[in-house]
């Protein structure tokens, strides 16, 4: 295929499902701007797989899991904690005190930096579903309301999932050796 049958074969699937698109971004960023941008972004990344789009779902599937994924990927970057530098901070603690090695301060920041990065590598190994609903909730703070609206379901059933998902990560931060829990 030609790059214009490539697009022209991409304009057309997407016309089917544009503004389930436009109103699913609405539903996970909040905001029609955000909501814009993270269309652009997974279109474009769909774009540059849609030579690999083999079918075995329907194309709107396959985009709104490629939109999820981004959307996701997007909350963690916003989320990181800036990088650390132990070699720069430890210098500069040498010098305004030569005698304290590490402080209080830099161990806790150290363990909040591991803590993020076991929780992000946690939630990347969770069922989409999970991971979706657990940022949407803890990163987003929709309501229960707006969760269920979102998954199309009842609420009683996001608080349902929500439990399933909670307990899912728990079980991937154990087995990861990444926390350990009290009996």
């Amino acid at each position: 295929m030609n790059l214009e049958q490539t697009a022209q074969s991409f304009e057309q699937a997407l016309h089917t499902c544009w503004e389930k698109l436009r109103m699913q971004a609405r539903l996970l960023t909040g905001n029609r701007q955000e909501a814009e941008d993270l269309v652009q972004e997974a279109l474009t990344k769909a774009y540059s797989a849609w030579p690999g789009f083999r079918g075995e779902a329907s194309f709107a599937t396959w985009v709104q899991r490629i939109m999820a994924n981004t959307y996701i990927d997007s909350c963690q970057r916003d989320a990181r904690l800036p990088q650390v530098s132990l070699d720069e901070n430890w210098a500069v603690l040498e010098q305004v005190e030569p005698n304290l090695a590490v402080t209080d301060d830099a161990l806790r920041r150290l363990e909040l930096q591991d803590l993020r990065l076991s929780l992000e590598q946690a939630l990347a190994r969770l069922p989409e579903l999970y991971r979706n609903l657990l940022v949407l909730k803890y990163i987003k703070n929709l309501s229960y309301e707006e969760l269920a609206q979102a998954f199309e379901c009842s609420i009683e059933s996001v608080r349902c999932r929500l439990y399933r998902a909670r307990q899912a990560m728990r079980q991937q931060l154990v087995d990861h050796g990444d926390v350990q829990l009290c009996q």
